[in-house]
């Protein structure tokens, strides 16, 4: 007969032990893995049946697997071999690489022993039993993998893992061997571990902080050096613009010099040919004149565009107020702003396609608006847009770029979608006789 005593029993029997390790082991394997997508295979439909399926295995085999016998080391070898089960069916069944299995199995592993030590400590200092000692097992455990999640997964879900083999490989090794090794040391040393509890779940939320802060740095590296390669290729572009420019201008006044030859010699029969040469070759004569050559440049090469694809462009810009600014540095701050403008308008109906530019220097302050017409849908992270673009790993930058700009030379720089208006607002403050 199943009764209360039968009942606790039947609990107990999956809060404790092995089984225990088994069942929040895969919590945490899952909870590290939530973002994955299951592998396709041939002739598998639909593909996220593998999942479940790797799951009863791995339920399967933990459950039943028998004891290595290596003295005190038995538990602690028995659990790492279900430990490395669980580790190559995740790689079996998710579209992520071995690499990124064992990091996040690393960081599960970690905090299946955190949860593990901080129940033992909370239940010790209660000298709960029963069915409390069950609440408490489970409720603790819950608030300990909450706090990891929003802690180290969430944070960490958009980022690629970047971090080189030994580093990986290294961060396994001081994960393993501070939440298993170091208890099975400390086991075989003293009787009462309860205490010991203590440094035991400190080591492990030192061994997660130390795994998320090498995975953050190697992620900020891989960013700046991405940074730094587009900052380049558009010091680059820039140069390549200003000698396009440059050309046309040329080849305008080579132009203009031969229509007025050609007005002299054919007469007034030409004349509403040769003025409709004149309003072609215009168009490309001086395009831009804020008082800034490197700002002109940057508003031609937009306005072109702009012009193409029927947007109306309004320039309202005293190109001294940013002389201050390097001309690279300026191409990024003012020409990815522009670019974004113009992508964001294309997506819109042509009728409704509109961007304007102001540039002014107000209150001790430059001022830099750009702004344009948007009815999409745009998500923000940390103020700033989140790419649109199916690959995140080469695209986002521009808009880190600009802030890198606006940081530099002291500014502030606001991004927000409001009213169906896309607004860039950037504030410098003024720069005395100061220029690059």
């Amino acid at each position: 007969m199943f009764d209360a005593a039968s009942a606790l029993g039947f609990l107990r029997k999956y809060v404790t032990g092995r089984n225990e390790y088994v069942l929040s082991l895969l919590i945490c394997e899952i909870l590290y893995s939530i973002s994955s997508k299951p592998r396709e295979y041939p002739g598998i439909r639909p593909c996220w049946l593998t999942v479940p399926i790797s799951m009863g295995l791995y339920l399967m085999l933990g459950f039943n697997m028998p004891l290595i016998p290596a003295g005190h080391l038995s538990v602690t070898l028995t659990t790492l071999l279900v430990f490395f089960i669980s580790i190559l069916l995740q790689w079996t069944v998710l579209d992520i690489s071995a690499w990124r299995v064992l990091f996040n199995s690393t960081a599960a592993y970690l905090t299946q022993n955190l949860a593990l030590n901080v129940c033992e400590l909370v239940i010790f200092f209660l000298h709960a039993d029963g069915y409390l000692f069950i609440l408490l097992k489970i409720v603790i455990s819950c608030l300990v993998y909450t706090a990891c999640y929003f802690g180290f997964v969430r944070p960490s879900s958009r980022h690629e893992l970047n971090l080189n083999k030994p580093v990986l490989i290294q961060l396994m090794i001081t994960g393993i061997g501070v939440s298993n090794f170091l208890f099975s040391f400390i086991a075989s040393q003293y009787a009462d571990l309860s205490l010991l509890k203590i440094p035991l779940a400190c080591c492990c939320l030192l061994a997660l902080q130390l795994q998320f802060g090498v995975f953050r740095g190697s992620n900020l590296n891989h960013e700046k050096e991405i940074l730094e390669q587009m900052l380049y290729r558009e010091q680059k572009q820039h140069q390549l613009m200003q000698e396009t420019i440059d050309m046309i201008n040329i080849k305008s006044h080579d132009l203009n010099k031969q229509i007025h030859l050609l007005r002299q010699n054919l007469g007034a029969e030409s004349e509403e040919l040769i003025r409709e040469v004149e309003t072609a070759v215009a168009d490309y004569n001086a395009l831009v004149n804020t008082g800034n050559k490197n700002l002109d440049l940057i508003i031609s090469e937009e306005k072109l565009i702009c012009e193409k694809h029927h947007i109306p462009f309004d320039i309202m810009a005293d190109g001294t107020a940013v002389d201050f600014i390097q001309p690279v540095d300026l191409y990024s701050l003012i020409g990815n702003a522009l670019r974004n403008a113009v992508e964001n308008s294309l997506k819109e109906n042509e009728k409704q396609r509109s961007i304007c530019l102001d540039i002014h220097v107000a209150n001790e302050y430059v001022c830099i608006e750009i702004t344009n017409y948007c009815t999409q849908k745009i998500e923000f992270a940390n103020g700033l847009p989140v790419t649109s673009k199916a690959d995140t790993k080469f695209h986002g930058f521009g808009m880190r770029s600009m802030a890198y700009v606006v940081e530099k030379y002291g500014g502030n720089m606001v991004v927000h979608l409001k009213d169906d208006i896309f607004l860039v607002k950037i504030i410098f403050p003024v720069h005395r006789n100061q220029k690059g």
